[in-house]
């Protein structure tokens, strides 16, 4: 019998039939497993997500005609058009055989050109590239297939094809769909064909174009964003925070810029923002009117804001949405600080603030911010909170807090005084006497 198999070699036609049913199961876990590992990323780029698709479909597909190869002679596709791979001998190819077939020379044969595939049309045996080199062959579990045609198996195989083909179709559209709809599309619409795109080591760097030319310097933004990024990163945070690739877009377009605010709720006079949702920066138009310290440290701290929350969704932290405000902005301007000589150090800042400071309570969202307390006084106060911390209790401060609320998975607030061994009360007391000195 296995002589006999062995002289019935499955048709192109067959093998390509097969070839696509098994590409619909393997795209389908695949997909399943796309979904699953996603978050783990924090990405918003697209071109990533399909390469982290097609990477995961061509990992499960060597797993896939591997294992179901090597132990039964076929895959699913093979079972349903009636073929199955042997060797000269007539029996299964063994594991490490499977693997050179499947992990290397299927590749190879498909990759270039497809010529490898092509040569069963030609090839008396109907062999690929892959079946020459492996000593392997692909026949058909019974010969009157090929004697007879057996018509309702034909009509059988075309059937399921077409259920497949559909169904293959519908996860490519689900797929690209869940792409286009993806933050990067939504946030940034008004660049999509606008736009210069740069990539350093973290970062997507998108600058809106006017008058059909880009008007920054590219070189100059990445060596700003990774300066930035190294910073908040190595030293403020702790080191085996998780890293992820994020999107920064520069605006140039007041209109595009206006139409983003829109979107996210965000103020008139915002200068720059973070989105926890999208997981993007954008940077107004109007930075591009100061000098270029005061750009970078702009950079600074919205790195740092993106870095706090990357940091904070990593670790599962179940509070995040509750941090105060003047913790994030305080421990930013600490950030932006150490960009260049920084306007909020100096005891006239002390000053103004020990005569117009709110309460640390009233401070934990930016309702605090009122006509007699603007956002300058509300970043100044959040700034000595955390100067104040620091150097009067720890120097890391803002790693071990982080570290601490993460871990124990508690408020920032308990975290603080755990640290510090003092209640917030008692700290906002010596807060006030450290202002006055």
């Amino acid at each position: 019998m296995q002589e006999q198999e062995a002289q019935c070699p499955a048709g192109f036609w067959r093998r390509l039939l097969a070839f696509i049913t098994d590409s619909v199961v393997v795209l389908f876990i695949s997909s399943i497993i796309f979904y699953l590992v996603k978050p783990l990323f924090y990405i918003q780029l697209l071109g990533f997500y399909f390469r982290l698709l097609i990477s995961i479909f061509y990992i499960v597909f060597i797993l896939y005609n591997l294992i179901l190869i090597t132990l039964f002679g076929r895959t699913l596709g093979k079972e349903i058009l009636h073929i199955k791979v042997v060797t000269k001998q007539g029996i299964k190819p063994s594991f490490w055989r499977t693997l050179l077939r499947e992990a290397v020379l299927k590749p190879l044969s498909t990759f270039l050109l497809n010529l490898g595939n092509l040569t069963m049309i030609v090839d008396r045996e109907s062999r690929s590239w892959h079946d020459k080199i492996s000593k392997t062959r692909a026949v058909l579990k019974e010969t009157a297939a090929v004697s007879r045609g057996d018509s309702k198996k034909g009509v059988l195989s075309y059937i399921t094809f077409m259920i497949f083909l559909i169904i293959y179709n519908l996860a490519v559209l689900i797929t690209v769909s869940a792409l286009y709809n993806s933050d990067l599309f939504t946030i940034c619409r008004g660049l999509i064909d606008q736009e210069s795109v740069r990539y350093s080591s973290h970062y997507e760097i998108i600058t809106e174009r006017l008058d059909g030319t880009p008007t920054l310097d590219s070189n100059d933004l990445k060596n700003t964003l990774e300066k930035a990024y190294n910073y908040s990163f190595w030293i403020i945070f702790p080191i085996n925070a998780k890293s992820r690739f994020t999107t920064v877009c520069f605006y140039r377009n007041p209109e595009s810029y206006n139409s983003l605010l829109k979107h996210i709720g965000g103020s008139d006079s915002m200068l720059a923002a973070f989105s926890p949702r999208s997981k993007l920066i954008y940077f107004s138009p109007a930075l591009f009117s100061y000098s270029p310290e005061d750009q970078k440290g702009v950079i600074f701290h919205e790195v740092n804001h993106s870095l706090i929350d990357n940091y904070l969704v990593t670790s599962n932290y179940s509070y995040e949405q509750s941090i105060p405000k003047w913790f994030g902005e305080g421990v930013s301007q600490l950030i932006q600080s150490q960009n260049k000589d920084y306007t909020f150090l100096g005891a006239d800042l002390k000053e103004t603030i020990l005569l117009k400071y709110k309460a640390w309570d009233l401070m934990k969202t930016y309702e605090a911010i009122d006509e007699n307390f603007s956002e300058y006084h509300f970043y100044a106060e959040s700034y000595l909170i955390l100067n104040f911390l620091k150097e009067t209790y720890n120097e890391n401060i803002v790693r071990d807090t982080l570290q601490e609320a993460t871990s124990l998975n508690i408020p920032i607030e308990e975290a603080i005084e755990n640290i510090t061994k003092k209640a917030m009360g008692e700290l906002e007391a010596e807060w006030l006497i450290w202002l006055s000195k």
